[in-house]
């Protein structure tokens, strides 16, 4: 069978080769096979290749190399083309048969000394199978180096695949690629690494890697790939080195990389100690000299030479330096029989990528370190699983991670677990096993490293993943050890015992001193163990009193806690246990021993513990800093998404997980909502669209579903719909109602949910309330009660805190978009128009959704800021307006009562029809000039009585322009049919924009941007182009439907953005006056029973009026004094209208849209009240009142729900 054979030039290097060159003599042993050629093999000798092929994928743990081209003693003749051909399809016919895959790695161009002068080449390829009985090949890499190296940095371009953007603010590198990785608030603050990650880079059969941004979870990534990279990233700061001794020591690191910064000396900081570790561990190293984009030539040989230098010096055992420049070297590695002796070093940028595709095929051709026959011993071992941490998962139980030492654990294994504190183990039932979060019937143990400790006089003890404090209790016929010097110890544990056997190795470090060594037998609770000192500097070690620091970090609060301990011979053990916990009000507080209170603690500091040899010093935390997230929702008619951002890297917007997005929306999910046979929540987004659609009808009835549900909380002239805590909402194949806030709620809270989960898996962090400033975006055309409808429903949740959470209008932060990125398309086009937005420039924003239109006009300021021109307006001119009007007319032509019971009888059948007519409409030109066809499916054919009846029904119902093929089985709709659908949203759009620009001529007006989904439309910007481009710009970006996700995450950073706001409506509040005949009518005359004062009642006092500028924080402010001082509560009734000749607020257009309720009991009103009205622009309109004399306010929200009947 013929196999295409890739030969893209990014893996493969042709390089010349002289003909006497030649590669080591072929191993019988390993992984590696010579052919010098593979050419219509007989059937026992395809039998006997096969063989040989499953003989040489054993050696290598599921990967053989071939040499095609060359001889058993190395030599290089290479195949002309058509020897090459049949060779690799011999080879795929092998692999085919025991279902391996094969892929190209090396081509090797050999000059030609024949007469004919055919050119020759030799191949190396990658025969790959994981054996149905094995795990993936897994490689544990360990990433040394010093602080600000780019270790983070680089294992985040390596594993998501996407390039740093190197930017530095202030002095500080925010880099986005480290990002990823950072696991703590800390780290993200101060941009360092101080605890222990892991990260893994997958690689497919063919050798592709498999990376984040292809795949959102390592569930997926772990399933596809034939080969794991466990990237295990500590800190690089020297007072983390306690962490990154115990990550070389219980992660069993295969390799290690030691990453430089090409700007920074070799020598500085712990670049050396950490090369020092991984030698003295026997730990294979590799080199990566990082950020060589911000150096020259000279800097980049200077720091190579330093460390080839180095590698080759006695410091390193002499090892062998070798530079990866081309794919030659990493074959010359590969192939090399003392490669354990040598050190590749790679020259890297994790800005412009120079380099990692070097790195990623070394790392793909890597091998583990212990071979096949190794690794077998090892699995049949006794089985010992070294715990690394523990935790319990309610309904599920305790759940234990860490590493297989020996051995295999499989589903329904009876294990005994320990030392508990007694020194006893216990036994437990495996239930199920997971290796990189995906489910395995069984594992095995796989290659590791040597284990290690610390030494001291009182130390941290490391063995395997152990790490306790330990007290040397003697030294045998020895007092003091010297450098190069060899002792057997007595160490004792002094909180608990610990799981180890005789020969565990183990490493100890002293101040600049480390000692390796093994466990050599046990005294008790106490163990003896021979100690090698290895250090770089010639001192001795001597027994003596040392300090101890103890750092404390907490989530959300951080302290330290300092201490001096004081250890002798006869101690056994400590006396007491610490644990900082923070309460409800996140202040800070310990328990220590016998639960004292803080305030105890603060009084008798001294005497917190019996023992003396005990003083602590706390410092308390800082004051809460700001969150460290925005989360911005898009909630739209037909399509919703979520993006967030990180404060520290604001450039960087990361958009809703991919999903499969066959319709064009990308970074988006369906607006449906499926309920369950309980009225539960069922499922959202495509999800919830694609179970209901593939439901018989006899299984609909169970379930409720919901779509395009968002328009019912816009009111207008057709729809009077009253927004209110009561409204219901009825799912369109159900006659059952219920609360639209309680479906809104569930919708929001799926998408919370979701927002969070992906935060989780790309910055591991525990997330709090305090964490995420939430910013759900509305139509600006929405009234007042249905903005805050959508903020209730948000707080319902439970997961969105009111305080943090920010309702946007879609105009606005659209139009944050257009300014930040607009000049960057401007810049790189050819167009005639400037390159940069500058201040007091104008512009239209038209936000084209799929339910609604919104238009507004912008200014930019000369401080940069944002000033509307024009209140927002618009309609229900989006998209979904169209498909309602296409499918008014097919109801009209099978029945209203007919076309709903098959809505409801043949979900699946009607969402084709309606989804063909979609695709059709974004196909819509104006230039296009033949039909739009839609086919039918047959049983759309079949509900409604066949070919004939269709043809009846077309012929007597349809209007112009829309016919049925009875041959074909197609819908036609002519171009005229589809205009006028069009224009039913297109000309009154055109008519908005008219107007604004008629009252906005003083402004020159320069500008026109089409955001959203529908924007993409040609038919629309071609119309509007048509209409406008001779008077302004009209500009789509390129993200449109994008738009407003990505300004609403600017306008979360920072909503002091939008400096001015105008007024949708005239609000007001309904006050009494004193009567004057000669201005007020008769019938609001009211005379009061206690002082007969006459009044004129219902009086509308205005706040603020229509299209009215409201500054950022600006208050308008109003006096008012109760009608009666006995008075213990006054209402303010809101009002607001359109009109604006309103005087009363009994006038036609004016309507109650909300009230405030003001406890009077504690103020005394000898000098009147002051409401002040204010508009927070990143809030809802705001009430204080306040006693002129007392000074006394009480402040309060507008509620324009909850009051609008009372």
């Amino acid at each position: 069978m013929d196999k295409s054979i890739s030969t893209s030039k990014s893996h493969h290097n042709l390089l010349p080769i002289d003909n006497d060159s030649i590669l080591p003599p072929e191993q019988e042993q390993g992984n590696v096979e010579y052919k010098l050629k593979l050419i219509n093999p007989s059937p026992n000798r395809l039998e006997h290749l096969v063989t040989q092929m499953k003989w040489r994928l054993e050696e290598g743990d599921g990967e053989a190399i071939y040499e095609i081209g060359v001889e058993d003693n190395g030599g290089l003749k290479g195949l002309t083309e058509d020897e090459i051909s049949s060779s690799l399809q011999t080879l795929h016919m092998m692999a085919d048969k025991i279902n391996a895959s094969v892929s190209i790695t090396q081509e090797k161009l050999i000059e030609s000394t024949r007469n004919d002068n055919n050119p020759r080449k030799a191949l190396e390829v990658l025969v790959k199978k994981i054996p149905a009985d094995r795990q993936a090949v897994e490689i544990r890499i360990s990433v040394l180096g010093n602080v600000e190296a780019g270790k983070s940095s680089l294992l985040g371009v390596l594993t998501q695949g996407e390039l740093d953007n190197g930017k530095v603010n202030w002095f500080i590198v925010t880099g986005r690629a480290r990002l990823n990785l950072f696991r703590h608030r800390h780290e993200i603050r101060s941009g360092r690494t101080s605890s222990i990650n892991k990260e893994i880079l997958g690689f497919d059969n063919r050798g592709k890697p498999i990376k984040y941004c292809d795949y959102q979870t390592s569930e997926e990534i772990c399933q596809l790939s034939s080969k794991i990279i466990v990237f295990i990233d500590s800190g690089g700061h020297r007072k983390y080195l306690k962490t990154t001794v115990f990550s070389l020591t219980a992660t069993h690191a295969d390799y290690a990389i030691l990453v430089i910064n090409a700007l920074s000396p070799l020598d500085c900081g712990t670049n050396l100690l950490h090369l020092s570790l991984a030698i003295a561990l026997e730990v294979p190293i590799m080199v990566v000299i990082n950020k060589i984009d911000l150096c020259d030539d000279q800097m980049i040989d200077r720091i190579l030479n330093n460390v080839r230098t180095l590698i080759a010096s006695p410091f390193c055992k002499n090892k062998i330096p070798i530079t990866i420049q081309n794919g030659n070297d990493i074959i010359a590695y590969s192939n090399n029989n003392n490669r354990k002796n040598m050190v590749p070093i790679f020259l890297i940028s994790c800005v412009n990528g120079d380099g990692l595709e070097l790195l990623y095929d070394f790392l793909h051709l890597l091998e583990p370190s212990m071979d096949s026959f190794n690794r077998d011993k090892l699995i049949k071992q006794n089985c010992t699983f070294q715990i690394d941490q523990t935790f319990n998962i309610p309904n599920l139980g305790v759940v234990a991670s860490g590493f297989l030492r020996s051995g295999l654990i499989e589903e329904g294994s009876v294990l005994k677990v320990g030392p508990l504190d007694d020194g006893h183990f216990v036994d437990v039932f495996v239930t199920s096993v997971q290796r990189h979060k995906v489910n395995r019937p069984q594992i095995y143990s796989m290659p590791h490293s040597s284990a290690v400790i610390s030494l001291g006089s009182s130390a941290i003890v490391y063995i395997e993943n152990v790490r306790q404090c330990g007290v040397i209790l003697a030294i045998k016929h020895k007092e003091q050890i010297y450098a190069d010097e060899s002792a057997s110890v007595i160490i004792r544990f002094i909180r608990r015992p610990e799981y180890i056997r005789n020969g565990y190795r183990l490493l100890l470090q002293f101040e600049r001193a480390k000692a390796i060594g093994h466990v050599t037998k046990f005294a008790c609770l106490s163990m003896v163990i021979d100690v090698g000192v290895y250090h770089r500097t010639f001192y001795s070690i001597l027994l003596h009193r040392m300090n101890v620091t103890i750092d404390c970090k907490f989530y959300g609060t951080i302290f330290t806690l300092a201490g001096y301990r004081k250890f002798d011979d006869n101690r056994q053990k400590f006396q007491a246990a610490i644990t900082a916990i923070t309460d409800e009000k996140n202040h800070p507080r310990f328990i220590i021993d016998h639960h004292q209170q803080q305030s105890e603690q603060r009084k008798q500091k001294e005497n917190i513990f019996n023992d003396q040899s005990y003083c602590f010093e706390l410092s308390e935390s800082k004051p809460k800093p700001e969150p460290l997230i925005v989360v911005a929702i898009d909630f739209g008619t037909a399509y919703t998404g979520y993006a967030f951002v990180f404060r520290n890297d604001i450039d960087q917007i990361h958009y809703m997980r991919k999903y499969s997005s066959l319709d064009g929306h990308e970074g988006k999910v369906p607006t449906s909502l499926l309920l369950d046979y309980r009225r539960k929540f069922h499922s959202f987004g495509q999800e919830a669209k694609n179970f209901y659609y593939n439901l018989k009808s006899s299984q609909c009835f169970r379930y409720g579903y919901f779509e395009n549900f968002k328009m019912k909380l816009y009111s207008n002239g057709e729809n009077q719909t009253k927004i209110d805590a009561n409204l219901k909402l009825k799912p369109i194949n159900q006659n059952y109602e219920i609360e639209a806030m309680e479906i809104f709620s569930m919708s929001l809270e799926y998408l919370c949910q979701q927002a969070k989960d992906e935060i989780g898996q790309k910055c591991g962090l525990r997330l709090t309330h305090d964490d995420i400033v939430w910013v759900i975006t509305v139509p600006a055309i929405w009234s007042d009660q249905s903005k805050q409808f959508i903020r209730l429903a948000a707080e319902r949740t439970g997961l969105i805190c009111g305080e943090m959470l920010r309702i946007a209008l879609e105009p606005e932060v659209a139009s944050l978009y257009c300014r930040k990125f607009l000049s960057n398309e401007l810049r790189n086009s050819k167009s005639k128009i400037q390159s940069t937005i500058e201040p007091g420039i104008s512009y239209l924003i038209i936000d084209l959704g799929g339910g609604t239109v919104d238009i507004t006009a912008h200014q930019i300021q000369q401080d940069g800021f944002i000033k509307e021109l024009h209140k927002s307006t618009g309609g229900p001119y989006g998209s979904n307006e169209i498909n309602r009007k296409f499918e008014k007319i097919i109801e009209k032509i099978f029945g209203s009562k007919r076309w709903q019971r098959f809505r409801k009888e043949s979900p699946s059948t009607y969402l084709d029809l309606m989804q063909a007519f979609e695709l059709r409409k974004r196909e819509a030109k104006p230039d296009h000039h033949t039909p739009y066809n839609i086919l039918l499916t047959f049983s759309f054919i079949t509900y409604f009585g066949g070919s004939k009846e269709l043809t009846k029904l077309f012929d007597k119902n349809a209007p112009n322009g829309l016919s049925y093929s009875p041959k074909l089985g197609i819908i036609r709709i002519d171009m005229i049919l589809m205009n006028q659908l069009f224009r039913s949203v297109i000309d009154p759009l055109i008519d908005i924009c008219r107007q604004i620009l008629e009252e906005q001529k003083s402004n020159n007006i320069r500008y026109m941007f089409l955001t959203g989904g529908f924007a993409r439309s040609a038919m629309i910007n071609q119309q509007i182009k048509l209409m406008f481009e001779s008077k302004l710009m009209v500009v789509i970006p390129s993200q449109a439907h994008l738009a407003v996700l990505y300004g609403a995450c600017q306008y979360g950073l920072d909503p002091t953005l939008i400096r001015s706001r105008r007024v949708r409506q005239t609000y007001g509040i309904a006050i009494m006056e004193r009567f004057d005949q000669s201005i007020h009518p008769h019938s609001k005359r009211m005379i009061s029973a206690q002082d007969q004062t006459e009044w004129c009642t219902d009086v509308f006092d205005k706040f603020v009026e229509m299209n009215q500028s409201i500054g950022l924080f600006e208050s308008i402010k109003r006096r008012y004094k109760p009608i009666f001082s006995t008075q213990n509560s006054c209402i303010f009734h809101i009002y607001s209208t359109t009109n604006m000749m309103a005087r009363f607020v009994t006038d036609q257009g004016v309507q109650k849209c909300g009230a405030l309720y003001l406890e009077l009991d504690t103020i005394q009103f000898p000098n009147g009240v002051n409401p002040a009205i204010q508009q927070l622009l990143q809030r809802e309109i705001e009430i204080t009142a306040k006693d002129l004399q007392t000074g006394y306010d009480v402040r309060s929200n507008i509620d324009f729900i909850s009051n609008l009947n009372k």
